[in-house]
């Protein structure tokens, strides 16, 4: 690891990281479970139409602007640190390289392979985030079939992150793996999906 970062810190960072990383992974969690079936969407529209259309949007964006914060560049332009997956790769480095090297779990190859699989996925993300929440394009605003969520990409980018995550912590936290989602993130869209679907119909 470098001098100007220590083994504590590197862990503190990782363990930041994850909190961010199981926020997002929350969201997703609940978006997929909620929003997938076309039955529970007809439920929620039947129920109550405008709240959970504010909601799945909220949902999207929230997953949208995570993604993008988590895969950003590891130094912002005005100079400012980055608490980014890019930056916790670079530590991951310099800690093997100065005596981790029993210990880690991955290769350069590997991690370089991570940077490339969420960096190929990330740029239709980017748009979406640059075009539809930080600015409104008028191209995509006139053309709401562009703003389709990418959900191919999304998923993608979780799964490395997740994976490579979890790979970074493991020598750092003596073997101890982090689940990614938070129990009452989990229980939450199947007790809602319980409520509608045991609600009477109106005749």
């Amino acid at each position: 690891m470098n001098s100007s970062i220590t083994p504590e810190e590197f862990r503190d960072q990782i363990g930041a990281f994850e909190e961010e990383l199981s926020w997002a992974n929350g969201c997703w969690f609940m978006f997929q479970r909620l929003f997938s079936d076309p039955a529970d969407v007809d439920r929620m529209n039947a129920s109550a139409r405008c709240f959970f259309l504010v909601f799945q949007k909220l949902l999207r964006h929230e997953i949208i602007s995570s993604l993008c914060r988590l895969a950003d560049k590891p130094t912002s332009m005005g100079g400012d640190a980055n608490l980014t997956f890019k930056r916790l790769v670079t530590a991951y480095k310099d800690w093997a390289t100065t005596g981790g090297e029993e210990k880690q779990h991955l290769s350069e190859k590997d991690l370089n392979k991570a940077l490339s699989t969420i960096g190929s996925h990330m740029s239709a993300l980017r748009d979406m985030r640059n075009e539809r929440l930080s600015h409104l394009d008028q191209t995509k605003a006139l053309d709401n079939a562009q703003w389709a969520i990418p959900l191919r990409h999304i998923a993608a980018v979780f799964e490395t992150l997740n994976t490579y995550t979890t790979y970074m912590r493991l020598p750092l936290f003596d073997g101890v793996q982090l689940e990614y989602m938070d129990d009452t993130c989990r229980e939450a869209p199947g007790e809602i999906l319980s409520l509608l679907r045991d609600r009477p119909q109106a005749a």
